[in-house]
């Protein structure tokens, strides 16, 4: 929650921590991606907060064109223009 790198290997159960992810577009193609879909599963125990139900900030909420949280695993649709980069998302 401090934004220190963690191990997930060493974890301890109950440990609150912040997993983010960053999109990036390789520039090998002329194009933008219009329509990307990210699928992230997360291993059995880790518990996704929901930042839109709970009291946590997102600091990506505008990174994402739609989220779907589930138990576990979150998916976004999202924009990515030639050479940028966005986060996925918090969870």
């Amino acid at each position: 929650m401090s934004g220190k790198a963690l191990d997930p290997a060493n974890l301890p159960q109950g440990k609150d921590f912040i997993a983010e992810v960053r999109v990036n577009h390789p520039n090998s193609l002329p194009v933008p991606y219009l329509e990307l879909a990210l699928n992230q599963t997360f291993p059995s125990g880790w518990e996704i907060s929901n930042s839109r139900m709970t009291d946590i900030e997102s600091t990506s909420q505008s990174a994402f064109d739609y989220q779907d949280i589930r138990d576990d695993r979150a998916e976004y649709l999202l924009r990515l223009a030639r050479a940028k980069a966005k986060p996925s998302g918090c969870v």
